[in-house]
């Protein structure tokens, strides 16, 4: 799994606002979204798994958020807009599995296509795709 290891920069994001409908991020917490969450604001996600430990650190223009968790075990927290949520993250190959629920569902991939880390965000019938290069 240590190919996913290491620091990524978002460089393209498509289909992002219909996803933000599918998770049901609304006001000023979608504004930020649109806003923040974008190549130009140079975002980076710093990605460690270490066995079973998963580490992921986002750095965003507002402030580091930083998730820890245990390979395939739910824990629970709050979404970016504050709402309650479990998440279970599972190592699948060189796959990164994260599987939300809560008052809404998505699962999010992060897998490695060339020398890109794709990050393949689904809710529904809703799919948005972010991709990073390795800084």
């Amino acid at each position: 799994m240590a190919a996913l290891n290491g620091k990524w920069k978002l460089v393209s994001v498509d289909n992002f606002v219909p996803y933000l409908d599918a998770v049901d991020v609304q006001g000023e917490f979608r504004e930020k979204a649109l806003k923040l969450l974008t190549p130009e604001n140079n975002i980076t996600q710093d990605i460690t798994i270490d066995g079973d430990a998963i580490t992921i650190v986002t750095t965003t223009p507002i402030s580091p958020i930083e998730v820890k968790a245990t390979n395939k075990q739910e824990f629970q927290s709050r979404y970016l807009d504050g709402r309650e949520i479990k998440t279970v993250f599972t190592v699948e190959g060189d796959t990164l599995k994260e599987e939300v629920s809560g008052p809404f569902s998505t699962t999010i991939l992060r897998a490695l296509e060339g020398a890109e880390m794709v990050m393949t965000m689904k809710s529904g019938d809703v799919t948005s795709t972010r991709r990073y290069q390795k800084v």
